[in-house]
């Protein structure tokens, strides 16, 4: 067995899409059945840091089974980086939000690379989009995509990133080009997402919220009467959800609503409505 010590390096490591449990276990369960890494760890040649292979290397040491290793040159850091971007990109794995991802991160890498050079950034653009087979225009919206996803709030990235919700590129954008109002409530839904995973879920995707929130949040005159025939309703709706305790997240939560427009809590309360009705219907 390979007794080599190698260095796992958190800056390089905060670059990569975390394995979900599931697929930590089942790539230990492989590599129990190999009884050894087949998938050789990459790493920066004369410093014994990991660029590829983190999660095989520490399963390898938690297992006690051998490892072999490859050493890549690289100049500095920033060489690194980039060669773990363009790595990503190369991997046949991943969702189509995943790649464009990766595709953007390798473009500000070239860019970083090239500057001061005036149209550092296009430059790059034309490099991926060499490298890749793919038009500028692809990506470039890319890159539009990242930045998209970079300005949502931690949670929402989270639960994306970890696949409690599912996302591409186009409801990402879709999400980007809605009205303040109504974005603001997509985003409040998958920032608050009840425990649980798939079945469990009210919504499965970004598309669903957006069409949910789109659906029934139509902005429409109401009289002084139907407003308050609305509030009285919502009370009792509220009053309904509160009687269903483990369905949805704390009453601390619930009681906030009370704080907000009735048409805010519409919203909310209809997308625990739906979690409470799938779970009925076993959906």
């Amino acid at each position: 067995m390979e007794q080599r010590i190698l260095i796992i390096d958190e800056e390089f490591l905060a670059l990569l899409e975390q394995h979900t449990t599931e697929e930590k276990e089942q790539l230990r369960k492989n590599i129990k059945a190999d009884g050894r890494v087949i998938d050789p760890i990459v790493l920066w040649e004369g410093h014994d840091i990991i660029v590829d292979g983190m999660t095989r290397y520490s399963i390898a040491l938690e297992e006690g089974v051998p490892f072999t290793t490859i050493d890549l040159p690289f100049a500095d850091r920033a060489s690194v980086k980039e060669w773990i971007f363009a790595h990503q990109v190369g991997r046949r794995n991943g969702d189509g939000l995943s790649r464009a991802r990766w595709r953007a991160m390798l473009v500000e890498a070239k860019a970083a690379k090239l500057e001061p050079v005036r149209g550092s950034k296009t430059e790059a653009v034309r490099q991926v989009a060499d490298a890749n087979g793919m038009s500028e225009r692809q990506v470039w919206r890319d890159t539009a995509v990242a930045e998209v996803l970079n300005s949502l709030p931690r949670a929402v990235k989270t639960n994306i990133d970890h696949g409690r919700i599912s996302a591409s590129v186009e409801s990402i954008m879709r999400l980007n080009e809605l009205p303040e109002t109504q974005k603001s409530q997509v985003l409040d839904v998958l920032e608050n997402l009840p425990p649980g995973l798939g079945d469990d879920l009210a919504f499965r995707s970004v598309d669903e919220v957006i069409e949910a929130v789109r659906e029934h949040q139509e902005e429409q005159p109401v009289t002084e009467s139907e407003n308050k025939t609305l509030e009285k309703e919502m009370a009792r709706f509220e009053r309904m959800i509160q009687d269903t305790p483990g369905r949805i997240d704390t009453i601390a939560r619930i009681k906030k609503w009370h704080r907000l427009p009735w048409k805010e809590r519409v919203q909310v309360a209809f997308a625990n409505f739906v979690a409470i009705w799938r779970e009925q219907c076993g959906k």
